[in-house]
C-alpha cells in the first residue's frame, strides 16, 4: 500500500524546515511567531504598498527568528541576578515565545526607526 501524498510533503516540508533550522541557527517557530507579530502590527499602522509590507514581514520574521532565544536567556539571566527568583516553570524556550510576539510587534514601527536614527548619526559622525 502506498502511502498517501499529503504524509509525503508533510515529511518533506518538516523535514526541508528542519534542515533550514539545523543549518541557519534561525528557529522556524519563532520567526512564525514573530511574522504574526508584524501581521499584529498592521491593524494599526497606517496603510503601506504591499512591497513594503512584504519586506517588514520578512524582517521581523528573520529578526524573531534570530533573536529571541537569546533575548529570553538574557531576561531570564538578569531576572535571576537582579531578584533572584525567576519560576522554575518558565525557561528560555517558553519565554522566547512572547518575546518573538514583541519583536514582530515592535520591529518596523519601533525597532526599525531606531536603527536608522543610530545610523545616521553614525554616519554625521564620519562625514564631520
Amino acid at each position: 500500500m502506498n502511502p498517501p501524498a499529503g504524509l509525503i510533503a508533510s515529511a518533506v516540508s518538516t523535514g526541508s524546515l528542519a534542515a533550514i533550522e539545523a543549518s541557519t541557527g534561525i528557529c522556524i517557530p519563532l520567526s512564525v511567531w514573530g511574522l504574526v507579530g508584524c501581521l499584529w502590527a498592521f491593524w494599526y499602522l497606517p496603510a503601506m504598498p504591499i512591497r513594503k509590507r512584504a519586506t517588514s514581514i520578512a524582517i521581523a520574521a528573520l529578526l524573531a527568528g534570530v533573536v529571541s532565544k537569546p533575548v529570553s536567556m538574557i531576561l531570564i539571566g538578569a531576572a535571576t541576578g537582579m531578584f533572584g527568583w525567576w519560576p522554575p516553570g518558565v525557561d528560555a524556550n517558553l519565554a522566547s515565545v512572547p518575546i518573538a510576539l514583541i519583536l514582530g510587534m515592535l520591529c518596523h514601527t519601533v525597532i526599525g526607526k531606531k536603527l536608522i536614527e543610530i545610523a545616521n548619526r553614525a554616519a554625521d559622525g564620519v562625514a564631520k
